[in-house]
């Protein structure tokens, strides 16, 4: 199932935690072996050395989520875009979606306020979006200035399914001073904001500790 899930620079933790969904499992299961009418399971009860098996009959996605949320209602709760939880006096910063810029000041100046040492970032649940947000968010773990992107390419200046979508006819062919093709027949990017130098962030995480989730 791991080849069905997309993720960032090979990451393989980000897929094993999707795969923990009750929602994707049943849909990457679907897509990769098919539809069944019944399935047998072999499991170990928790504490118990001994494996059971069982068949049970296979039933349509939508009920599976109704009898989870039925069986377990605060895990279908919406937890919180961004939100800050110490434990055992180390917080961990969870971001399940775009960072919040007055969020994310603001913690960052009490985690100097507090001289905290050690930091956790949880992203185990982020699905991703708008780079710039990963940018500001280094710009608050660094004290120099940095470069976000030693570079950033594509394949092509132009794509065949351009046409499948509302993109502007004018748009679907790359502007020239945005691209310039490099030596291995790509295209380099020249005008994204992330390229270049970037400044850090104040007041920046001055720690000895930071570990990723």
């Amino acid at each position: 199932m791991l080849h069905l899930i997309p993720s960032d620079a090979h990451i393989e933790t980000s897929k094993f935690c999707k795969l923990e969904s009750t929602r994707r499992f049943g849909m990457y299961y679907t897509l990769l072996f098919g539809e069944a009418a019944e399935f047998s399971i072999q499991y170990r009860p928790l504490a118990q050395e001994s494996q059971k098996n069982v068949t049970v009959k296979g039933i349509q996605n939508n009920d599976i989520l109704t009898i989870f949320a039925n069986r377990y209602p605060e895990a279908v709760k919406e937890d919180a875009p961004i939100s800050v939880e110490y434990k055992e006096g180390i917080p961990v910063l969870t971001i399940n979606q775009n960072l919040l810029p007055g969020f994310l000041e603001k913690t960052f100046k009490e985690f100097a306020e507090k001289k905290v040492q050690n930091l956790i970032i949880d992203l185990r649940y982020n699905g991703g979006g708008s780079d710039d947000y990963g940018k500001m968010l280094f710009a608050y773990l660094i004290d120099k200035p940095f470069r976000y992107y030693k570079a950033l390419e594509i394949k092509n200046n132009t794509f065949s399914f351009f046409k499948y979508t509302n993109i502007p006819p004018e748009q679907i062919k790359l502007s020239k001073d945005a691209f310039k093709k490099n030596q291995r027949g790509w295209y380099d990017t020249l005008q994204h904001p992330n390229l270049g130098e970037q400044q850090p962030l104040k007041p920046a995480f001055k720690g000895k500790g930071l570990r990723f989730a």
